[in-house]
């Protein structure tokens, strides 16, 4: 099963051709024209006289994947810069935050419900979130942050030494835990989209690695990772507009989870704007509005 999988990453590797500039958030995630807004309302579904009907806005639970609303925010680049989150009565529950450099995630705040950790209502707090940090246009570190209590932002995963770039992408790099070697990593680039992740331990042993495979269009394919024993294989199947049908994600030979999706309406721009996720035995209906740029 496990040269198998490899013969199949081969296949993929060796038919892509990316485009010099890399692609950005829109491609990736197949959409067309000037995004600038995307609401998204999730529905349980249930079937009524043979058709699959809304049966409610599902409530928050970071644990399916899916969320009751949430609102992206894109640049005029075409990057996302915003996801929020909200619960099915519309409270803010989390919130992600990115920037950019040529197409590259540059820095990243991940935001979480301040209420169970004495906040107010409708509070988010930053919880998590990393950035790159650059001098005279060059990137010279990257550095890691988590929340420590309420108030205050420590340094995570320990020291990063012996950081490597290509262009303003992260190529390698030693963690260090209080003084002594902890993990080295190296990464593969094809322009901004990543091919592989490797995290070694001390003794140069691997002990975590992926390798991602993407269309010509920007899409990811494949993840294949190898970790603990395991082997972790995810696919993604695409329909002719580029649109997911079908998710599916293997622990070595067992299937462990598979979505399959059916598109029902889309916008004027060719975007979808309803569709039904099949989840396993259940099913749930996706509503979406879109907003453009105004583009003179």
């Amino acid at each position: 099963m496990k040269q198998d999988y490899i013969i199949l990453l081969f296949v993929f590797i060796g038919s892509l051709n990316i485009k010099a500039q890399g692609f950005n958030s829109l491609a990736q995630e197949g959409l067309k024209g000037d995004v600038k807004y995307i609401k998204t309302i999730c529905y349980n579904a249930s079937e009524y006289n043979g058709s699959i009907c809304k049966n409610g806005i599902i409530t928050y639970d970071y644990e399916i994947g899916l969320y009751p609303i949430s609102k992206d925010e894109y640049n005029t680049e075409g990057n996302l810069i915003k996801l929020t989150v909200y619960d099915e009565n519309e409270r803010r529950k989390e919130e992600s935050e990115y920037k950019y450099r040529d197409n590259v995630n540059i820095e990243w705040w991940r935001s979480i419900d301040a209420v169970p950790r004495g906040g107010k209502e409708g509070d988010l707090l930053t919880a998590r979130g990393w950035y790159i940090e650059f001098d005279a246009g060059k990137p010279i570190s990257q550095t890691f942050y988590f929340k420590d209590g309420y108030d205050s932002m420590v340094e995570a995963y320990g020291d990063l030494r012996n950081q490597k770039f290509e262009g303003v992408k992260v190529k390698s790099y030693d963690r260090y835990v209080y003084g002594e070697l902890e993990e080295r990593v190296e990464k593969s680039w094809n322009y901004n989209l990543l091919i592989k992740y490797v995290s070694k331990d001390k003794d140069g042993n691997i002990s975590y690695m992926q390798t991602n495979v993407w269309s010509d269009s920007g899409q990811i394919l494949c993840t294949y990772v190898e970790t603990e024993g395991d082997v972790i294989f995810d696919s993604f199947e695409y329909n002719k507009d580029g649109f997911l049908v079908k998710y599916s994600s293997r622990i070595n030979t067992e299937v462990n989870e598979e979505h399959t999706f059916k598109y029902l309406s889309y916008d004027y721009k060719g975007n979808w704007t309803k569709r039904i996720i099949y989840i396993q035995d259940k099913a749930y209906i996706e509503e979406r509005t879109i907003t453009y740029y105004k583009i003179k």
